[in-house]
């Protein structure tokens, strides 16, 4: 355990060396995260952003990531619930394959939707999900429970556990 202890420690100023930050897209409201779309390639690939207080999921490509273009639109602007988060605005994301695109939307109750991306350069309208889910929420104050998506993430199938998807709110 020493040896590697050591060799984290000597490791660790030459990763912090490796490391750069460079600001590629400015003029956001509220980015609540990121994810970026299978079937890339390492000279160009692309990154969604939630931009949840623009009401909005936007696209950038890492050749050119001053462009962005909008990918979903029309979140409802529910912000005048009195909670901190805006209701109905996009907060998680997470890919399912190349072109179905989870959605993690807060409300009351939060709810997940399923996107189907398509080719056309024109922004899908954030009602037109294939899928919405709302999580089974139980007690008293089941009704007025707010809840926002602070995380997804995707297990495959294997022979330990199943294909599921798992969502924080």
């Amino acid at each position: 355990i020493l040896v590697v202890i050591l060799l984290l420690s000597l490791a660790r100023p030459a990763i912090a060396q490796d490391i750069s930050v460079e600001t590629v897209l400015t003029d956001l409201n509220v980015p609540a995260n990121v994810a970026i779309h299978p079937g890339g390639t390492a000279e160009r690939y692309e990154v969604f952003v939630a931009d949840s207080g623009a009401q909005r999921v936007i696209r950038i490509w890492s050749n050119d990531p001053s462009r962005s273009t909008e990918v979903i639109t029309g979140f409802s602007d529910a912000s005048a619930t009195g909670k901190t988060l805006p209701a109905g605005n996009p907060f998680g994301l997470l890919f399912l394959d190349e072109k179905r695109l989870v959605v993690g939307v807060a409300g009351a109750p939060p709810e997940l939707r399923l996107y189907e991306l398509t080719e056309a350069d024109t922004p899908l309208n954030a009602e037109g999900a294939k899928q919405k889910v709302t999580p089974e929420l139980s007690g008293e104050e089941s009704e007025d429970a707010f809840g926002s998506c602070v995380g997804l993430a995707r297990t495959r199938s294997n022979d330990y556990v199943a294909d599921m998807l798992v969502v924080a709110f």
